[in-house]
């Protein structure tokens, strides 16, 4: 029960002795995570609450309680347990996923400007013109990749990034280490 609380939510506080306040407690009971509270003064844990439910809660002193928690580096004072760690790694890594998919897909980067050499110049409305012109000739799906575009003189066309400069093998390589490690699998048979 202890090690699934950890595992749970990064905490587990056990009473230590005899209470007739908590029916059934013996020398050494689990508590219920969700219901414990630390009263935290300064930098030291001075005592806990115990919330009983309906009535006022239990106040514990702290070597009345076996604390033993999962620090969150994030929060001084917090515990953390290793699947909200592996839930924040996921998260980052589904965030990346989702970036290099728009990347991709045309979305948040352009896939390339079209620049007026110097001395040309033309009206918003011819260069809303060519644009559409060139979109139209080439398109912005996979499947007009490699049409060719004639652009009138004095316009050139100037690629915006590539994917080869994506560096995707160091993208993936941030969380995967950090999933393993919660479930305590070796990163090298991934």
């Amino acid at each position: 029960l202890i090690i699934a609380r950890l595992y749970l939510t990064g905490a587990s506080f056990n009473l230590l002795g005899m209470y007739k306040e908590i029916a059934g407690a013996g020398a050494f009971t689990p508590l219920p995570t969700h219901r414990v509270s630390r009263i935290i003064e300064g930098a030291t844990v001075s005592g806990y609450e115990f919330d009983r439910g309906t009535q006022e809660p239990l106040e514990l002193e702290p070597e009345e309680v076996c604390a033993i928690l999962f620090p969150d580096p994030l929060n001084f004072g917090g515990y953390v347990s290793p699947l909200q760690a592996a839930s924040r790694a996921v998260n980052t890594d589904q965030q990346r996923q989702d970036t290099t998919y728009e990347v991709l897909k045309n979305k948040t980067i352009p896939g390339g400007f079209l620049e007026f050499e110097k001395g040309a110049a033309a009206t918003k409305a011819q260069m809303e013109q060519l644009k559409d012109s060139f979109e139209r000739a080439v398109g912005t799906e996979l499947a007009n990749r490699g049409k060719v575009a004639a652009l009138p003189p004095g316009v050139k066309f100037a690629p915006g990034v590539d994917a080869k400069d994506i560096d995707f093998q160091a993208l993936n390589s941030l969380s995967e280490p950090r999933i393993c490690m919660v479930f305590q699998v070796p990163p090298i048979l991934i």
